[in-house]
């Protein structure tokens, strides 16, 4: 009867649910898989520790180092990573086993005992749950612990007041919408520290950054913070993610405040560097505005007036952008009085304010213990505990007196590009952004016209998304951002041109949420609109110091080619010394190389099958949720928010109509670059395989074919095709141009065309042309004339309006090659085609 009185229509109301339960199994499938088959984050440790020079986990003696609380000790009163405390428990790790004890004396165990009997994560009855033999790192928050196995895996689990009140269970997994384990990665082995900190009902509510208190909610949040090795860069999982270290929070200072230490506490971080200068935030994937499906968020300055203990504060806007870091007083030190590394921050009560923060050290006296304040305290004092520290642990005395520390470079880069649509660059605008970051935070736009500029504030949040992921952004993935825009009024100072531009198409969208989005990477940024329309026109901007507007999908592929998968091709494991000459005391060698050769194949292969599996979710993700949105309208569910479908349809649609488009074009893009790449490997385990064979056939000596060449220039050069030549480039328009011919990489099968006359480029892209080149080249009795399927893309087109060259964008064709000169045709219909370039070669 409840149900049917807020449902009335059961049947639409189970319609909605089958949608919804659609979308999530449809995101299941690449995950999985990525959990087995991911290259990155299942390398060998070893191999991390020989590239990187760290390891995990940390030696005996590190850990020992780690109990600066004492062995069995009273209480803890600084966390580390092998002693910790939450608002119930004090933990401690003995010999790879996690000990509690009650912070009440009235409650049990009021002395160190194992945790759940064994000290270790497991649960009885379960065939899936991976049992942890050794826990050699733990944290702990609000009412849970999370603990690191010597495997790498991190477990969780949540604690009442009393053991007794409530079934407790570990978790060895996490994540939404599909759960898995958590793994240390390359990413964060080596960390300088790593913390948790949980949003829950003992904070009760987030204040924002206009004093609105908003209520947490029903679940909470649990973030694990990674301060990386460098001291500067933070990564952050969280369980409503999916489980991976691919997101990051900006560091103080943009980045460049090197810290020693991090700890977190109720989703607020607390920062120390070599100086004692210290930072704190309180910022997780919620309060940063990167979950619009479950959260409404305002750039506007409003006041709601509804109190964070009252349940509806959950649905009124939370005010961005974020929460910046805040600089926190110094400590005033005696003479003799010393700081260390080892900082904590602990929640106190409700709301933002309700922390306490703790810096061991010792006082004039060499007393040890720590100084303490709250979180918005302007003093701070010193309180004497049985705490061992080493000389290791204490800051540089120097940097400390002199209150500063030196600093490392900002994390953030500048762009610089133009307005593209229909594929052509606007010449009237240039635009530029002196301060992106890839990792998070706000940044500029400079708008250039002529010897006039404009500056607005862009406020990119990363967009969710529900595949797992590696280091979007740096890893040749592109990283999606929504955009909010800041425009001032001062344009109304330009030229009447240039602010009537400005007026119009600019101002009307300032503070208007989420009304972009961005694809980025540590290459590119790409701004369109979020809407549909005028998705023709977009702002492409790469690195600064580009001398030329390259077409956007050359260089957005050319990123995802930034691919280890790809560089590994040409490495010293699997490329073969001298093989044209090879004798039978190399055999082990050859065979260990045709090993590692068929081997790397197979790795291409499960990578495709992964951005394939990827792009086949993305697209079933997407009809799932235009379903449940299709049924949200007719049954005017869109209309309410509690539940939180309005909420829910209000951005569902731009977050997954573009982690679509990312994940379709990532994996074409793939399946072109990884392609040509698994070309020219079959040759080579052909060539590899074909001296074993000579071998067999008891030779003493063997060489590969002369015919056989590493990659698609060594081919080009055994046909004969000069590495550069010069010719006539004829024109749309009935005119014609002299231009230049060159192979444009070693591995991309294919030729660069450059228009001498207006430096435009033609990408001629030859189709899978591997094989036939090396049967052509095998066959002594035919003549050495090549014909193979081209494909055109205008890499570079001049400024202003179309040019000759615009109509051989995505055309197909053909090249020839009769060892005298070079010929490259475009199709124009199935009976008619055109020369494109020609050129003569003796």
């Amino acid at each position: 009867m409840i149900l049917r009185r807020f449902f009335p229509y059961p049947i639409l109301m189970f319609s909605l649910l089958i949608s919804l339960l659609c979308f999530s199994c449809a995101t299941r499938y690449p995950n999985a898989y990525l959990d087995t088959s991911m290259y990155r984050i299942e390398q060998d440790r070893k191999s991390i520790e020989e590239e990187e020079g760290l390891s995990f986990p940390l030696s005996e003696k590190q850990y020992l180092e780690e109990d600066i609380n004492g062995h069995l000790p009273e209480t803890i009163y600084i966390k580390t990573r092998t002693q910790t405390f939450n608002t119930n428990y004090n933990f401690i790790l003995v010999d790879g086993r996690i000990y509690y004890k009650s912070k009440d004396e009235e409650t049990k165990p009021t002395n160190w005992a194992l945790l759940t009997k064994t000290g270790l994560p497991h649960r009885r009855f379960s065939l899936n749950f991976h049992h942890a033999s050794r826990i050699v790192e733990i944290s702990a928050d609000a009412d849970e612990l999370m603990a690191l196995s010597d495997e790498g895996v991190f477990y969780r689990i949540k604690l009442g007041y009393s053991l007794r009140q409530r079934k407790e269970r570990w978790y060895d997994v996490q994540g939404w919408p599909y759960q898995s384990q958590l793994k240390i990665n390359p990413l964060v082995v080596g960390n300088r520290a790593w913390s948790i900190g949980i949003r829950n009902d003992q904070v009760l509510w987030y204040e924002d950054i206009y004093h609105n208190q908003h209520h947490y909610g029903t679940m909470g949040i649990n973030t694990i913070y990674v301060l990386g090795k460098e001291g500067q860069e933070i990564r952050f999982a969280d369980t409503g993610l999916p489980s991976d270290f691919s997101h990051n929070l900006l560091g103080p200072e943009r980045g460049s405040f090197i810290a020693e230490s991090i700890s977190a506490s109720a989703s607020t971080m607390f920062l120390i560097n070599a100086a004692g200068e210290m930072y704190t935030r309180l910022a997780d994937f919620d309060t940063i505005g990167s979950d619009p499906m479950f959260y409404k968020y305002t750039y506007e300055k409003q006041d709601f007036g509804i109190a964070g203990s009252d349940y509806r504060s959950n649905f009124t806007p939370w005010a961005l952008p974020s929460e910046p870091w805040q600089r926190q007083p110094p400590i005033n030190l005696s003479e003799g009085a010393r700081l260390s590394r080892r900082i904590t921050i602990l929640q106190t009560g409700r709301g933002n304010e309700a922390r306490e923060l703790r810096v061991a050290g010792s006082n004039a006296a060499g007393e040890n213990g720590y100084y303490y304040k709250m979180l918005t305290d302007q003093t701070w004092s010193f309180r004497k505990a049985p705490l061992f520290l080493s000389e290791e642990d204490f800051l540089d005395d120097q940097l400390v007196r002199k209150g500063s520390a030196p600093r490392g470079i900002r994390q953030e880069h500048a762009f610089e590009g133009r307005l593209w649509t229909n594929n052509l660059p606007d010449s009237e605008y240039t635009f530029s952004i002196p301060d992106f970051s890839i990792q998070e935070g706000s940044c500029h736009l400079i708008i250039l016209r002529g010897e006039e500029s404009f500056t607005l504030v862009l406020h990119p949040v990363e967009m969710w998304t529900y595949l797992k992921r590696y280091n979007p952004g740096r890893d040749g993935t592109a990283k999606l951002f929504f955009i909010t825009t800041e425009v001032s009024t001062d344009y109304e100072a330009l030229s009447p041109e240039f602010s009537a531009m400005i007026r119009d198409y600019i101002a009307p969208e300032s503070l208007q949420l989420f009304a972009y989005v961005a694809e980025a990477t540590s290459d590119y940024v790409l701004i369109k609109p979020k809407t549909s329309r005028n998705q023709h026109s977009y702002l492409f901007l790469t690195k600064s110091g580009e001398e030329k507007p390259y077409n956007p999908e050359i260089i957005r592929t050319g990123a995802e080619g930034d691919d280890t998968l790809i560089s590994r091709y040409m490495s010293e494991e699997l490329v073969l010394k001298d093989p044209h000459r090879v004798d039978i005391r190399r055999r082990s060698e050859v065979e260990k190389k045709l090993a590692e050769n068929i081997e790397y194949r197979k790795t291409l292969d499960k990578a495709l099958r992964l951005f394939r599996g990827y792009a086949r979710s993305s697209d079933l993700s997407r009809l799932a949720y235009s379903a449940f949105d299709g049924l949200s309208f007719i049954t005017f569910m869109q209309h309410i928010d509690f539940p939180k479908i309005k909420t829910l349809t209000m951005f569902g649609e731009p977050i997954m109509e573009n982690n679509h488009n990312l994940y379709t074009a990532m994996a074409e893009n793939k399946d072109w670059l990884y392609g040509n790449i698994i070309e020219l490997l079959d040759l080579r385990i052909a060539a590899y395989r074909d001296l074993l064979e000579d071998f067999d056939d008891n030779n003493y000596t063997a060489a590969v074919s002369p015919h056989y060449a590493e990659d698609y220039i060594g081919y080009f050069h055994k046909l004969g095709i000069p590495s550069s030549t010069r010719g006539s480039l004829f024109l749309s328009d009935g005119t014609t141009a002299q231009g230049k011919i060159f192979p444009i990489s070693p591995l991309f099968p294919g030729f660069l065309i450059v228009n001498d006359d207006t430096s435009d480029l033609i990408l001629v892209e030859l189709i899978k042309p591997g094989q036939a080149i090396s049967h052509l080249l095998q066959d002594e009795q035919r003549e050495k004339v090549l014909k193979t399927k081209v494909r055109f893309y205008l890499m570079h087109a001049s400024d202003g309006a179309e040019t000759a060259l615009s109509s051989l964008q995505g055309a197909s064709g053909w090249i020839e090659w009769d060892d005298s000169h070079l010929t490259v045709v475009q199709r124009i219909s199935l009976l008619k085609a055109k020369r494109v370039f020609i050129a003569f070669t003796h």
